[in-house]
C-alpha cells in the first residue's frame, strides 16, 4: 500500500512540474533562434502595418506578465499598444520576449505609427 502511495505521489509530482514548465512563461521567441535554456531576452519584428518608417512616428506599448505559469496579467495586444500610443495608422510592430526559466515571462508589444 505504501509503495502505491509513493508511486502516485511521484507521478503527481512529475505531472505538476510538467504543467509548470508548459505555462505561458515558457513563451519562446518566434524569430527562429531556437529554444533557449535559462534566460531569453529578444526583440523581434511582427509582420503588421504599412512598413513606412521615418521621423515623427509615435510609439505605444502593451505588456503581459506571467508568474510561474499560473497567473497571466495584462493585455499585450496590438490594439492595446496602438490605443496606448494614440496610434490610428500602424507603421510597424515589434515584440519583446523575456523569459527566465519557467518562473517569469514577459511579452511587450511596441506599435509604431501615426
Amino acid at each position: 500500500m505504501k509503495q502505491i502511495k509513493r508511486k502516485i505521489t511521484g507521478v503527481a509530482g512529475v505531472v505538476a512540474i510538467a504543467l509548470m514548465l508548459s505555462g505561458c512563461a515558457t513563451t519562446s521567441p518566434t524569430s527562429g533562434i531556437g529554444p533557449a535554456g535559462f534566460f531569453v531576452s529578444v526583440v523581434e519584428p511582427v509582420d503588421v502595418g504599412t512598413g513606412k518608417a521615418g521621423s515623427g512616428l509615435k510609439m505605444g506599448t502593451a505588456t503581459c506578465t506571467n508568474l510561474f505559469g499560473f497567473a497571466v496579467i495584462g493585455d499585450c495586444s496590438i490594439n492595446a499598444a496602438a490605443r496606448n500610443g494614440g496610434i490610428t495608422e500602424i507603421a510597424y510592430v515589434d515584440k519583446e520576449v523575456t523569459r527566465i526559466l519557467s518562473i517569469f515571462g514577459k511579452v511587450t508589444v511596441r506599435v509604431y505609427g501615426r
